[in-house]
């Protein structure tokens, strides 16, 4: 009950990596809201509503005068490159760059601002990305998944569950003293 009394924003929230986080907080004692777009054309939106949803937060948050916490989801795309996947390596990229930037300007107000940073993760998305990638490179679907799960260090992918606990770590008083950090949770694969 680490997150008891807390109340969390979660953006993305319907499955994956953002289901398994407001399970876990929810476990922890937060309060959550759920929230979710689960169009895919709405999928570059709901990326810069990222730093919008930042900005209404944390200008409530400074109102209030009570501090907290922020965790913006970033990925391994932001900190590599991809020839298939430029606007979302870039997008990914300007996160990792909005939380710096977020967490000098907050931290005044005890307000913390960090990141996570997931590798591949096994969610019903990556049936699309293992699609989309043979469609480009004339894979058939399953080789391309199989291929990036040999790139991981620790020897899968990732499970939306193992992002949880770097999410609790993150929004409890544990990671009190980091402020702009990106929290690489990708089973190695960011130093291969």
């Amino acid at each position: 009950m680490r997150m008891h009394g807390k109340v969390a924003v979660v953006t993305g929230a319907a499955r994956g990596i953002g289901r398994a986080i407001v399970e876990r907080y929810a476990r922890e004692g937060a309060v959550c809201a759920v929230a979710d777009i689960n169009e895919q054309a709405a999928a570059d939106t709901a990326e810069a509503l990222l730093f919008f949803t930042l900005q209404a937060a944390a200008r409530h948050m400074v109102e209030r005068g009570r501090g907290g916490k922020i965790i913006n989801l970033a990925s391994e795309a932001g900190q590599r490159a991809d020839a298939h996947v430029i606007a979302y390596s870039a997008t990914k990229a300007a996160v990792i760059s909005i939380t710096k930037t977020a967490a000098l300007a907050l931290i005044p107000h005890g307000i913390n601002v960090n990141a996570i940073s997931p590798g591949v993760v096994d969610t019903p998305m990556w049936e699309e990305v293992d699609r989309l990638f043979g469609k480009w490179t004339g894979k058939a679907v399953g080789q391309t998944r199989h291929e990036v799960e040999l790139q991981v260090p620790f020897g899968r992918f990732g499970k939306p569950e193992d992002l949880a606990g770097a999410a609790v770590f993150l929004a409890t008083e544990d990671s009190g003293y980091m402020i702009g950090q990106t929290v690489n949770v990708d089973g190695g694969r960011v130093m291969k």
